[in-house]
């Protein structure tokens, strides 16, 4: 009894970390034991069909998330979400660089994956502030992110450029001593009202790794705390025309 006691709680530790951040689930943990777009494609793609693409591609981004020590949020539709925490020793400066680094590996790789003989072509959008992350309600847990900062980077994505990563100005001041950017002039985003938005050069340096075969993860999902200079991300494949 004692065995498979174990072996529940064993699967239990592990269905959390794959919903919250580690710091996150060892202290809902211990609360316990005391107590991108693809929408073009979806238009002219069969369900089933759409669904094993979206599998496909995303179960890589988990892989580089993983990889780089940055936190998949969630999947809207066909746009991923991730934020890198700039925390302890850590500085946001080496944070902004990965997120975006990791951005120009997943387009990469997105390129890789063919849909009718025609690469995958998404475009990305990076900003850096304050949010406030945790999971609220009681049903169909889902741990998440809200503020300025996430609105933003919304923003950044929609206006983009395919196969393109677009900035803020505050990620833009980041990361310039590693990649060269150039400005795009003002844009209207909506809710942030006139913001000047950069897109980061590409770096024939960055190795984009091989296609992988298909894996499938399962996850399970309070708190909520705010979160300072991070890096958040989303990532869609613009319509096809």
């Amino acid at each position: 009894i004692n065995a498979e006691y174990m072996g529940k709680e064993a699967l239990a530790n592990r269905l959390l970390l794959n919903i919250l951040p580690a710091e996150i689930a060892d202290e809902l943990q211990n609360q316990l034991l005391r107590s991108d777009s693809l929408t073009g494609l979806s238009l002219t793609v069969i369900p089933e069909v759409l669904v094993e693409l979206l599998h496909r591609v995303f179960t890589m981004f988990d892989m580089l998330c993983l990889t780089h020590n940055l936190e998949k949020i969630k999947t809207i539709g066909d746009a991923y979400m991730y934020v890198g925490f700039g925390q302890g020793h850590t500085p946001t400066c080496d944070v902004a660089a990965t997120a975006v680094m990791v951005a120009a590996k997943m387009i990469g790789l997105a390129q890789k994956v063919r849909m009718d003989n025609s690469p995958i072509d998404m475009r990305f959008g990076v900003n850096t502030g304050q949010v406030v992350a945790g999971v609220i309600g009681t049903t169909k847990f889902c741990y998440d992110m809200w503020g300025p900062a996430v609105n933003l980077a919304s923003r950044l994505e929609s206006t983009g450029v395919p196969g393109r990563i677009q900035v803020s100005p505050h990620t833009k001041a980041l990361i310039q001593h590693k990649y060269s950017v150039v400005s795009r002039g003002e844009l209207n985003l909506k809710g942030a009202g006139m913001v000047e938005c950069f897109l980061v050069e590409a770096d024939e340096h960055i190795e984009v790794p091989p296609l992988q075969p298909d894996v499938g993860i399962l996850g399970l999902g309070t708190l909520s705390r705010l979160h300072e200079s991070t890096c958040t991300a989303f990532a869609t494949t613009p319509p096809t025309h």
